[in-house]
């Protein structure tokens, strides 16, 4: 390839979620996917710089999950009731599962906001928006009282978000070449 783009994850979802990123406040983005947690803050339609990954993701929440259900109960929790709860806030199971379940979700949900936190953002005053499969967590189980939060849980919103942004590539350079 003589040419390659790059398009931050969390600049894509935005984009395919339709997040108005170039209005005059900043905003947030927190991307949680299956693998990864993605934090970006745009201001005025650009990133502040200050692109954060962590391995603190969906299915690292899952697994946490599990292994605290073998610790507290003995047995595991299969991976479709944790993220029937991550998806709804809830589950039809005996409460000694749905107890343990709960718990391991806060405590995510905390982890998330300690991670933006470590990352010198003012809980107070930056607008999130968080967004992917995980993001349902944070706002089923998240402390958001009191904050500027929004919840984007369209899974496909970076794939949309991709294929905006090549778009727009591809209009870019076809304006280029009529005038050229």
């Amino acid at each position: 390839a003589r040419e390659v783009f790059v398009v931050e994850e969390p600049l894509a979802a935005a984009i395919g979620a339709g997040i108005e990123i170039k209005k005059p406040c900043g905003n947030m983005i927190v991307d949680i996917g299956g693998g990864t947690t993605d934090l970006v803050e745009f201001v005025d339609g650009m990133p502040d710089g200050k692109y954060s990954i962590s391995d603190k993701a969906a299915l690292y929440c899952i697994g946490k999950v599990n292994e605290e259900a073998i610790a507290k109960t003995g047995a595991g929790v299969p991976a479709y009731i944790t993220e029937a709860f991550m998806r709804t806030g809830s589950y039809d199971c005996p409460k000694q599962y749905q107890d343990v379940i709960k718990n391991c979700l806060k405590s995510y949900a905390e982890e998330i906001y300690g991670i933006i936190q470590a990352n010198h953002y003012n809980l107070d005053l930056t607008k999130m928006v968080f967004m992917g499969g995980g993001s349902s967590i944070v706002e089923h189980f998240g402390a958001n009282e009191g904050k500027d939060v929004q919840f984007v849980t369209d899974i496909h919103a970076n794939a949309r978000g991709c294929e905006e942004a090549v778009k727009s590539i591809i209009r870019a350079k076809q304006r280029k070449m009529r005038t050229a």
